[in-house]
């Protein structure tokens, strides 16, 4: 029987292996392994695996409402920084400050939040 106590970082554990690519078959071993019957595996097994399941999607939910400002904040960025290496060339005759940061972090915000507006639930 698995105690009370450990099911949590059973749970954490069960979590890792399906972030691996692992399968239901490996988190049962694992409980096996931890001091649970067959049947108590084969439960706990299927609860962490609905339990990653919404975990999965509520992250993607997440992700998705939070794209569209990432969007704005990456867009402003990566043009806020191009715009000012253009106006720094303007005014300094020439002389050119490019502000790299800014525009890399710029341009990452926006892909990754592109990318999260577009991925399924």
């Amino acid at each position: 029987m698995i105690p009370q106590r450990d099911v949590r970082f059973l749970q954490q554990r069960a979590f890792q292996i399906y972030v691996n690519g692992g399968g239901q078959n490996e988190v049962k071993s694992m409980l096996i392994e931890a001091g649970g019957n067959n049947q108590e595996a084969e439960e706990y097994a299927q609860k962490f695996k609905e339990d990653f399941a919404f975990f999965n999607a509520e992250s993607v939910r997440k992700e998705k409402k939070d794209a569209p400002l990432g969007l704005i904040v990456g867009a402003i960025m990566l043009f806020g920084g191009i715009l000012m290496a253009a106006i720094s060339y303007v005014f300094t005759e020439g002389i050119v400050v490019i502000l790299y940061g800014f525009i890399l972090a710029g341009a990452i915000i926006f892909f990754r939040a592109l990318i999260a507006q577009n991925r399924k639930v």
